[in-house]
């Protein structure tokens, strides 16, 4: 349990706002832009916890400890918040092997959705980015891919890795976010304030400070 939790929690701006959506409509990457537009207005959850919070999230990246987990969000949120809100990426409680401390938590479940959105071919090609990038990722890709056939299908046929090992990597793609993220992971009754297209990231982006300011500002002055 973060020993500063209490104190996290209340440093933390009242108003955050949350990037939800499917896997592979990029939410990391729109968050990321989301920071080089208004630095210091965002916490990358995923990348403290080196986990992208899904059954392959750990592919390519090296899980960070509960302790390391909870001492790079305490040197975050001392880093302060001069946007006046806080933008957070749609997460399960548990990332990887951290979990989000509760006070932080709550405050988090609590916060604004903006609802991401993309064609099935572009969280293909993001997919394919992400875990295809080079050859280790592809080893670590192919290692963990017979446990997700047996989750995702009751046993392990060894359809995952033919088709990865065939040179079928978007069709793999696509059959996992058909037949697996989707399902698993669909979020219900998202409630957001707004729907944004990621095809065009930059784009995107633009928009989702957009949308942030406006409600921000909104809200702001019915408080006032």
């Amino acid at each position: 349990m973060l020993a500063d939790e209490a104190f996290v929690s209340k440093h933390m701006p009242e108003h955050l706002y949350m990037l939800s959506g499917m896997t592979g409509v990029g939410k990391t990457r729109i968050l990321n832009r989301v920071e080089a537009l208004r630095p210091d207005s965002t916490i990358d959850l995923e990348g403290m916890a080196g986990h992208r919070s899904s059954l392959l999230g750990h592919v390519g990246l090296k899980p960070s400890t509960q302790k390391t987990f909870e001492t790079n969000l305490l040197s975050r949120v001392l880093q302060g918040f001069p946007s006046g809100y806080l933008v957070v990426e749609s997460e399960s409680r548990k990332v990887g092997d951290s979990i989000i401390p509760d006070a932080v938590w709550k405050k988090i479940e609590k916060a604004t959705k903006i609802e991401l959105i993309a064609p099935l071919e572009v969280r293909v090609t993001r997919l394919c980015e992400e875990y295809l990038r080079d050859g280790v990722h592809r080893q670590e890709l192919e290692r963990a891919l017979p446990h997700l056939e047996r989750v995702a299908r009751g046993r392990d046929k060894g359809v995952f890795v033919r088709m990865l090992r065939e040179g079928e990597e978007r069709e793999l793609a696509a059959l996992l976010i058909e037949q697996w993220y989707d399902i698993r992971y669909r979020e219900k009754g998202s409630g957001s304030i707004v729907q944004i297209d990621t095809s065009d990231e930059v784009a995107c982006a633009r928009d989702v400070v957009k949308a942030i300011e406006k409600h921000f500002g909104a809200t702001e002055e019915t408080e006032n």
